[in-house]
């Protein structure tokens, strides 16, 4: 009788548990000046903030990176030219040329990497930021067109390279 009891109380529990389809996140692209940026760990988006390999980005946009340990508190630091800004793992407290900032998402670290949003640090250095819902991409703009038109055409990056003559 008791293993009786026992199997209908584990059939009870077993169907009482809420079943939560785990609804996969879209996967961002990130283009810069129209060339797709290749992550060894793809961009998060996060309550609509893209977050990004700080390295990754900072050096493919060109600024100088730094990262600090100090006092138990981890920031990283990119600078190009004359504009600093810094970021605070774990806080939403930012530095740029603005003063304090307060972030939508704060930087953290995922795979071993700081991961920071996208759209203040390239705003803050300067660089024109542009979302495309439609195709979950961030268009990122170093510079203007020459003509003073449309940005360049994009260049998906190829996953595995042509072959010689094909």
């Amino acid at each position: 009788m008791k293993r009786k009891m026992l199997g209908i109380w584990a059939g009870l529990l077993l169907f009482a548990a809420p079943v939560h389809a785990r609804e996969e996140a879209p996967v961002v692209r990130v283009f810069v000046d129209g060339e797709q940026v290749i992550f060894e760990h793809p961009p998060i988006l996060e309550q609509g903030t893209t977050l990004v390999p700080f390295r990754a980005i900072s050096e493919k946009l060109g600024f100088e990176v730094a990262y600090r340990v100090e006092n138990g508190e981890q920031s990283v630091t990119a600078v190009k030219g004359g504009e600093t800004v810094t970021m605070y793992i774990g806080n939403r407290i930012a530095n740029s040329a603005e003063g304090r900032v307060l972030l939508e998402q704060a930087p953290r670290i995922e795979h071993d990497l700081a991961y920071v949003p996208l759209r203040f640090l390239a705003e803050a250095m300067h660089v024109e930021v542009e979302w495309d819902g439609e195709q979950t991409a961030v268009r990122l703009h170093t510079q203007a067109p020459a003509d003073g038109g449309a940005p360049p055409e994009e260049k998906a990056a190829d996953p595995e390279p042509e072959a010689a003559g094909a």
